[in-house]
């Protein structure tokens, strides 16, 4: 985090007071780092027993703020890094994704189907067939809402056309692209970078999840990161405002701005 986060980033997050209980399991999260940050640290075969966790995508936690009800857990990446119980950022994306019923909405800044970072690039295709997988077995509405900046690969509108190019190739098959420009002023533009959408959150009819890590296979196979993943009460009345519904509408809300571009008008 520096000032360029905080002034000149796009960006979103959580935060969550007064629950020990969250607190502490994100706290071994913090405690499996710094043991890595020891000299000559090494990672275990088996983590400490203490480091473990009962909270993941079978048994999440359950939260309440003000009136609503959660299911809520935290992911890790990248495996070496989980003890038993981590349920791995990958998994967790997975996960939200096969639950969908009736839409995904995906704000990231990078999604590649391959690992782009290293020294030959390898696909990498799970998450990228598992969009397919809801859009055309389970008729599951998509958008993916990808950030546009001056860092861009190319190649990442080729992968994100092919996705929207099996849009409508059958009845209910809906896939929607649209590239999220940040507008600089010349001096901003100076900026290194800078001025970028820096989101990686999705969002479903009944999840929400919210990560730190970019879309493409280096980043859940070999960085670090973490991801916060909320269920709704499968008793929630409609129209209730939740963690959720929140997301929900600031997607909507970047969907449908001036700074959205369809991945059409890229290729025309």
């Amino acid at each position: 985090m520096d000032w360029r986060a905080l002034t000149q980033v796009k960006e979103l997050g959580i935060a969550a007071y007064n629950c020990s209980c969250l607190a502490e399991d994100i706290g071994k999260i913090f405690d499996v780092y710094w043991q890595l940050g020891e000299k000559g640290a090494k990672i275990p075969d088996h983590w400490p027993y203490d480091l473990q966790t009962k909270f993941n995508n079978n048994t999440p936690m359950n939260v309440t703020t003000g009136i609503n009800n959660y299911q809520v857990y935290v992911s890790s990446s990248p495996p070496p890094f989980c003890p038993d119980g981590r349920t791995k950022d990958v998994d967790a994306v997975l996960s939200v994704i096969r639950h969908a019923e009736k839409f995904i909405y995906i704000s990231v800044m990078d999604y590649f189907p391959l690992t782009i970072y290293t020294p030959k690039i390898k696909f990498w295709p799970f998450i990228d067939d598992a969009l397919r997988t809801a859009a055309i077995e389970h008729n599951v509405q998509i958008r993916l809402l990808i950030s546009k900046w001056k860092h861009s690969r190319k190649s990442a509108d080729n992968f994100l056309k092919s996705l929207a190019d099996i849009s409508n190739s059958y009845p209910k098959v809906s896939i929607e692209i649209r590239r999220f420009v940040v507008p600089s002023t010349p001096e901003q533009d100076k900026i290194p970078f800078a001025r970028v959408n820096h989101n990686k959150y999705m969002v479903t009819e009944s999840i929400a999840y919210i990560g730190t890590s970019n879309w493409s296979g280096d980043y859940f196979i070999d960085t670090a990161g973490v991801a916060f993943v909320l269920q709704d009460a499968a008793n929630i009345k409609n129209g209730t405002q939740t963690i959720r519904s929140q997301l929900q509408s600031i997607f909507e809300r970047d969907w449908n701005s001036n700074y959205s571009q369809p991945i059409e008008v890229l290729f025309k």
